[in-house]
């Protein structure tokens, strides 16, 4: 078994990688199983609308799971196929950056943040182009911005403090490739506002194939009451003085303090030892990101996506001056980035690079 380079949680449990490609986790992945279950009726209907942007696209590949009825909260390890992609080997198409701007709107739509750059997956899925995030337990988490789904470049939250930062998983487009089409930032935004339509028009179908796919089996999504990076520094330095009693009690036997929530139940837990998990005092308001109870892209996301797109792809060497795709145009300026979609005219201030 390799050991992956995984935050420990949980009394010192990592994600760890077998010879015959599995990963396997300390914790339920039925998550990921929405999202890659090869029998998962939310996967296939999402690739059934994905399919009316790109015909011969696939959004979100099939992965195999080795426990089947996973009915348990528990920390017993369970086992996922590795998803293995191939560099691109070619360059890149406007479809390529359709289907990145429909995976941005499908994670808005169902609030699945902490898609940074190690999260990230970027190349071929036996032969087809994918873009995804491969950890997703922070599903149904309320979006208040969309700097929160880790996708985008921003200046000043990330703890590296680098203008050079390439933490975002956007990023994983500029260390794919020097060169990219001048028309990249409006044919994501293009891919991004398309899927967002269907996904809004069918929310209600969406909703049912989401509770189709759990079959009664416990969803556990983790809550966030502090960034990992915080904790870190505190384990560093043993300051634990702005932290709550449960997170104190996890950082002190050595871990990034975890919590989580299971669907359908408002109290958020953590595990109070190896087999029993207790209420945390906190609730899920409390936490960084709300928990969402319905899937949604409201009009104010939807902006704030297409400027951080524009925004976050602005690379060097190879940069854009200006892209137009269909009714969709971005001009770089020199201290602005301005996108004009349909009746919109939005400005975000250029980043540094």
């Amino acid at each position: 078994m390799l050991e992956l380079d995984s935050d420990l949680h949980n009394f010192g449990r990592r994600t760890f990688l077998s010879t015959q490609g599995r990963i396997t986790k300390h914790r339920s992945l039925m998550a990921e199983y929405i999202f890659f279950g090869s029998d998962s009726s939310f996967r296939q209907h999402i690739n059934r609308l994905f399919a009316q942007i790109c015909p011969r696209g696939i959004l979100l590949p099939a992965l195999e799971f080795y426990a089947p009825r996973d009915t348990t909260v528990s920390l017993a390890p369970r086992e996922m196929q590795q998803l293995i992609l191939a560099p691109m080997g070619r360059a890149f198409r406007s479809s390529d950056y359709h289907q990145i701007g429909a995976y941005i709107a499908l994670s808005a739509f169902i609030g699945l943040n902490d898609s940074h750059r190690h999260n990230i997956m970027l190349g071929l899925h036996d032969g087809a182009f994918t873009f995804v995030s491969v950890d997703c337990e922070t599903v149904l988490s309320d979006i208040p911005h969309a700097i929160a789904l880790g996708l985008f470049r921003h200046d000043s939250n990330c703890p590296c403090k680098s203008k050079y930062c390439f933490h975002y998983g956007l990023s994983a487009l500029k260390l794919a490739a020097d060169e990219h089409l001048p028309s990249m930032p409006t044919d994501i935004i293009w891919g991004h506002q398309a899927m967002r339509r269907l996904l809004l028009e069918h929310q209600e179908l969406l909703t049912e194939q989401f509770v189709k796919t759990l079959n009664n089996q416990p969803l556990v999504f983790r809550k966030l009451y502090n960034f990992t990076y915080a904790y870190f520094k505190a384990l560093t330095t043993k300051d634990y003085t702005d932290f709550c009693d449960e997170e104190i009690l996890q950082m002190e036997r050595g871990d990034i303090p975890y919590f989580f929530q299971i669907y359908g139940d408002s109290d958020v837990y953590y595990w109070r030892n190896e087999t029993v998990y207790a209420r945390h005092s906190k609730g899920p308001d409390e936490s960084l990101f709300k928990t969402r109870t319905t899937f949604e892209h409201t009009h104010i996301l939807d902006s704030q996506i297409m400027l951080h797109i524009a925004a976050s792809v602005d690379f060097w060497p190879g940069r854009i001056s200006q892209s137009v795709t269909e009714d969709i145009r971005v001009v770089y300026k020199k201290d602005s980035v301005v996108v004009m979609c349909a009746d919109q005219v939005l400005t975000h201030p250029r980043m540094p690079l």
